[in-house]
């Protein structure tokens, strides 16, 4: 613990820490409202960046935009296990070190990353239980039968839109049980099981975990605190004053970059024929350069990619992974369409009111396909998947449901302040958590 950290502990005279856990862009952008949350009511606040993402695109540009101050980094390396491993590991040393305060300590990990994963067990293996923030996320996926039966009236031609999108509305036509994404749906059920307090986006993600373990206490609906985030995205000018001058409302915002897919050479040349069709049906397509889709080009050969950038040179826009959240959400904004296989995206389309495509066999955002107009599409033939997308730019989209809430990071420091327990913390024995059951 460096001398700034202790001294900035040493000033609050609070009997809480609240440790926030961030990594990666994703879960910076949804911890900053939490962290705000916290700093404006001046609770005692401590910022931990593992260095999954430590770039000036993913992690850089975030933490200066959303003025969040980092106290200590781990700067973690390595393949996913050795970073797991670090993470764990530096978690267990800093927690040793804050128990020297004899302050409570409160982790809070968030959704489904190497970073929250190897928080949560570093933080349990302290007997400090982290609050999951995001829990309850499960992959679901059309029954095999599900898609067999569209893909088959397809071929014969006589595929039926309208009956598809009714089939992937019905949940009972869903399994769970899928790795992919991975390793996110590992992360994700690992952390559930050390958590002492459980916060779910939605009835859905509350449902995955009270039919897992069975534990309504600590087990609540708070929403997403991404709403918070996109509020505040919409509010803040550009920060690329090129992005800014780009007229993209006939544009479709294309981004790939899943492992499952960008690693998997037939997957990803399913991608990139979807990819060229799009534009050669005169469609314009602004498409993020992401690193991970950079590595399907490879993997099937930079020169197909190349032609199609100097053959469509008029319609496609490649983008650099966009560095500030506000500008990412100000240009999926003027898009008419986003195509995409990112979580977050899933969100953000339902909060903005816009058309999404998941090119994905499942989806741990299953909300969105059922009442919103997230449409999955299994990457099985470039054929079928342009039979489904050509009718959805036919279909004029309807207003959606919200579905993530208003004020979350609000309402979840409204319920950790209320219900902690000063004398055992969130971490509780066989004996403590009976007591309390029999009062």
């Amino acid at each position: 613990m460096n001398k700034r950290l202790a001294n900035k502990i040493k000033a609050n005279n609070h009997s809480i820490i609240h440790l926030i856990f961030v990594g990666t862009k994703p879960d910076i952008i949804k911890q900053a409202p939490l962290y705000h949350e916290l700093c404006k009511r001046s609770e005692l606040v401590i910022v931990c960046h593992t260095g999954q993402h430590y770039d000036f695109n993913n992690s850089k540009a975030i933490l200066s935009e959303l003025n969040m101050d980092v106290d200590i980094n781990f700067r973690v390396r390595g393949t996913i296990d050795k970073k797991l491993s670090q993470i764990i590991h530096q978690t267990g040393s800093l927690i040793r070190e804050l128990k020297k305060t004899n302050k409570i300590i409160i982790p809070y990990v968030h959704g489904d990353t190497i970073t929250a994963c190897g928080a949560a067990l570093g933080s349990i293996f302290q007997k400090i239980a982290p609050v999951h923030v995001e829990a309850g996320l499960r992959t679901m996926t059309p029954k095999s039968e599900i898609y067999k039966k569209h893909i088959s009236t397809f071929k014969k031609g006589n595929f039926d839109f309208p009956d598809y999108l009714k089939d992937l509305k019905i949940v009972e036509n869903y399994e769970s049980g899928s790795f992919e994404p991975f390793p996110e749906q590992i992360d994700t059920r690992m952390i559930d099981v050390v958590s002492a307090i459980r916060l779910a986006p939605n009835e859905r993600n509350y449902d995955n975990l009270i039919s897992e373990r069975n534990l309504t206490s600590g087990t609540i609906v708070v929403g997403n605190t991404i709403t918070d985030a996109v509020d505040d995205a919409l509010k803040k000018p550009f920060y690329d004053k090129k992005l800014s001058k780009l007229d993209l409302q006939d544009f479709i915002f294309f981004t790939i970059h899943r492992r499952e897919t960008c690693e998997d050479a037939k997957r990803f040349g399913v991608v990139l024929e979807i990819l060229e069709r799009l534009l050669s049906a005169s469609n314009k397509v602004s498409l993020i350069m992401h690193p991970m889709f950079k590595y399907g080009i490879n993997l099937c050969g930079k020169e197909r990619f190349k032609n199609l950038e100097i053959k469509y040179k008029n319609n496609l826009i490649v983008l650099t992974p966009i560095p500030y959240h506000s500008d990412t959400i100000k240009v999926v904004n003027k898009s008419k369409l986003v195509i995409t296989d990112s979580g977050g995206l899933q969100e953000e389309t339902n909060i903005l009111n816009k058309q999404c495509i998941t090119m994905r066999y499942g989806t741990d955002r299953i909300e969105s396909v059922i009442y919103g107009t997230n449409i999955l599409i299994p990457l099985v033939s470039d054929d079928f998947a342009m039979e489904v997308i050509n009718n959805i730019l036919k279909n004029k989209p309807r207003n959606i449901k919200p579905l993530y809430g208003k004020h979350v990071s609000k309402k979840i420091v409204d319920y950790i302040l209320e219900h902690f327990n000063d004398e055992t913390g969130l971490f509780k024995t066989e004996e403590q958590r009976l007591k309390i059951l029999c009062q």
